[in-house]
């Protein structure tokens, strides 16, 4: 189960690799931010500019490693459009 501390702590230590990967802002939000036991984490991202459907697939597979799973959430609708015109 994921917790919200092991995420958080998670993330912390790959900050840089996010930055420059082009986040601009992560938020955790769902049942794993409230502290509840959870098989999956939700994440809201914000990029510094319209990420490539590799980038994007390349910080859907680093939140998966390092949260343990397989069912991260983590577009926002800003640039869902932008992503999906690419494939």
């Amino acid at each position: 189960m994921v917790i919200r501390a092991d995420i958080l702590n998670s993330l912390s230590e790959i900050h840089a690799e996010l930055t420059a990967m082009g986040v601009k802002d992560l938020w955790l939000f769902g049942s794993a931010a409230r502290g509840e036991l959870a098989n999956d984490a939700d994440f809201l991202v914000d990029f510094q500019s319209t990420p490539t459907l590799v980038g994007f697939m390349n910080l859907k597979f680093l939140l998966e490693d390092i949260n343990n799973r397989n069912n991260i959430n983590n577009i926002n609708n800003r640039d869902r459009n932008r992503t999906e015109a690419e494939i």
